[in-house]
């Protein structure tokens, strides 16, 4: 993965948050995926794209286990995670939130956030018109990154391991052992 393409993926996180169990069960079993997307039109788009293409990534066996290669920070596995909430890795993306991040100090401040979350938080928080510059003509990276925030809403922290270790094994995992047609 080139430097840039790193630098791109470079996630703001702060600590908090937390994910039970009870509360993954509470959430409906029908999701209004377009009502979890928060952004202005044309980043919405591009989302929908994306997710619906990593939903894909996720079936695939070996996608499937970059959630055994971390662990929360409870040293859980993510895998057991996703179990214990009773979740798939696609049915716990369902539960997310990407919400608009244009105005924060984040995206503003610098140019290589594009989606930051908090561990354990739902809320994914993308900065819209870099997200569209970046992926609205080849979206491979883009689903490398919903994956990686996917992690880290799991309850996966950061530093360590360092942001460029998560994105090449989901890279590695995903978007190279799980080709997508086009």
């Amino acid at each position: 993965m080139t430097r840039m393409i790193r630098a791109a993926l470079v996630v703001g996180l702060v600590s908090g948050g937390q994910i039970h169990a009870s509360l993954a069960a509470q959430e409906p079993e029908v999701v209004d995926r377009k009502s979890h997307i928060k952004l202005p039109i044309e980043a919405a788009r591009v989302m929908e794209t994306v997710l619906a293409r990593v939903r894909l990534r996720l079936e695939s066996a070996e996608c499937a286990a970059v959630f055994n290669d971390f662990a929360d920070r409870d040293g859980r596995s993510l895998a057991t995670v996703l179990s214990a909430a009773g979740r798939t890795p696609s049915t716990f993306l369902d539960l997310l939130y990407f919400v608009d991040a244009t105005m924060s100090a984040r995206c503003r401040g610098s140019q290589i956030h594009i989606a930051f979350t908090i561990p354990r938080s739902r809320v994914i928080y993308v900065c819209s018109s870099r997200f569209v510059a970046y992926f609205s003509q080849d979206t491979t990276v883009g689903e490398v990154l919903v994956i990686h925030e996917l992690l880290h809403a799991l309850g996966l922290g950061e530093n360590p391991p360092h942001t460029e270790a998560i994105t090449d094994r989901v890279a590695t995992r995903c978007a190279q052992a799980s080709p997508i047609e086009r």
